[in-house]
């Protein structure tokens, strides 16, 4: 008897860790590697996991997840000044950078989920994922470097931009197939399969170890990121307040976040203290 999505715990259970590892790494450093002129990132490793394992309803919500974060750090103070079209407090058209940051990436867990679904059904299925795995960075640095190009020609990148690789891109590349066949040969292993029919065919709703250890790192990860990136939230709220000043008084706020009045490494330093009073 075929389960129900409803049905499937364990499913559950792996998809929202897969989604709370996406949700660190686009929030923290742990997803971005920072080169002039613009950020390099591995956070769209996760959704295409995801996608390879449950299908493209859900690494959309991945994707939807990396570009809500992409857009909080480029409204953070540690990011390039490239990077600074994704946030849209900082740009003359925040629907672009809207865009350009969410857009791009749920668009990108959709095609992925869609590549990899076909793939399931085709009889070469490890040389499939291989492909897909392989086309992913790829695809994903064209679908922003194109809509860069068209939101924001100023900013000087275009799809054009997606083809000029470098050691990094290579790097990323390989480890991506390696996270995707390693995901998937684990998924889909004996042990895990008979734990997951055991978990699925229990009566109970819910695997008390399982669902343990799976808040304990929700909770966790929660945490973490709270702690992190508390200065941040202080700095994204002064640059909020700066281009509702600025848009009042007819500047641009692109040009302000670079040379505005804020001090915001002072606020940025002293949002510590703030926290603790």
């Amino acid at each position: 008897m075929k389960l129900k999505w409803r049905g499937l715990q364990f499913e559950h259970y792996i998809l929202g860790i897969l989604l709370a590892v996406e949700w660190i790494m686009s929030f923290t450093f742990l997803g971005y590697i920072h080169i002039p002129p613009i950020s390099i990132t591995t956070a769209h490793i996760p959704i295409v996991v995801i996608a390879c394992l449950f299908g493209p309803v859900e690494s959309s919500v991945a994707g939807l997840f990396f570009g809500l974060g992409s857009m909080y750090k480029a409204s953070a103070l540690y990011v390039m000044l490239g990077d600074r079209i994704f946030s849209p407090f900082q740009t003359d058209f925040p629907i672009g950078s809207i865009l350009l940051s969410v857009g791009t990436r749920v668009l990108f867990g959709f095609l992925m989920g869609c590549i990899f679904k076909i793939v399931n059904k085709s009889r070469y299925k490890w040389a499939g994922k291989s492909l897909a795995a392989l086309i992913a960075t790829p695809l994903h640095a064209l679908l922003v470097y194109g809509a860069m190009g068209i939101l924001f020609p100023e900013s000087g990148f275009n799809y054009k931009s997606s083809f000029r690789w470098g050691v990094n891109d290579y790097a990323i590349a390989a480890i991506c197939i390696l996270a995707v066949i390693l995901s998937d040969i684990i998924y889909h292993s004996s042990f895990v399969t008979h734990y997951k029919n055991v978990i699925n065919d229990s009566e109970l709703r819910q695997h008390w170890s399982v669902v343990h250890y799976y808040n304990i790192c929700i909770l966790h990860s929660s945490f973490f990121h709270n702690i992190f990136c508390k200065p941040d939230r202080i700095y994204v709220w002064c640059i909020w307040c700066q281009g509702n000043e600025e848009n009042s008084t007819g500047h641009s706020s692109f040009a302000g976040t670079i040379s505005g009045s804020y001090d915001f490494t002072e606020l940025y330093s002293a949002s510590y203290h703030f926290d603790d009073l």
